[in-house]
């Protein structure tokens, strides 16, 4: 029975030997795997974020042509008021000034026949006008920048 008893211990130690080498060689062959999964990973993000740079750089440099630009059209609009709003034109209404800045605001009208309201020229008016319709042209410009910035991120999924 001792034989026996020593051919099992034996055949147990080689079994476990043979269990322990391919346990540390797939331990070895699962963590060089994962390595190289980081690795590309880490590779892919690098160039995700590469790219996303170029792109925020590259929509940073439209943006300010297209403001340069803006901004150019509308001091050169606003220099020819005089063309397009005679300094003959009559005045207009103080009650237009106020309907005016109250639909600028989103504020009600409370006295719109107010009598102590002075007159508003024409070239006043236009040059008002111009004024709002760039910055809001450059608010826009502006907006339309940072969403393709956020897009070009990556960091939100943004739905066209």
């Amino acid at each position: 029975m001792s034989i026996r008893l020593v051919a099992a211990v034996v055949l147990l130690a080689i079994l476990a030997g043979t269990h322990w080498k391919a346990y540390v060689s797939g331990k070895d062959t699962v963590q060089a795997a994962w390595q190289k999964e980081k690795q590309a990973a880490e590779a892919q993000a690098e160039a995700n974020r590469l790219l996303a740079q170029s792109s925020i750089n590259k929509t940073a440099r439209a943006y300010a042509q297209q403001s340069s630009k803006a901004r150019a059209n509308t001091q050169s609009n606003i220099a020819k008021v005089d063309d397009y709003a005679p300094v003959t034109s009559p005045p207009l209404p103080g009650t237009f000034r106020l309907w005016h800045d109250a639909a600028a605001t989103g504020e009600t009208l409370t006295d719109p026949g107010r009598a102590d309201v002075a007159s508003v020229s024409l070239k006043s008016v236009a040059v008002t006008v111009a004024t709002n319709y760039a910055s809001a042209n450059y608010d826009k410009q502006r907006l339309e920048a940072l969403q393709q910035i956020v897009k070009a991120s990556g960091c939100f999924d943004v739905e066209e």
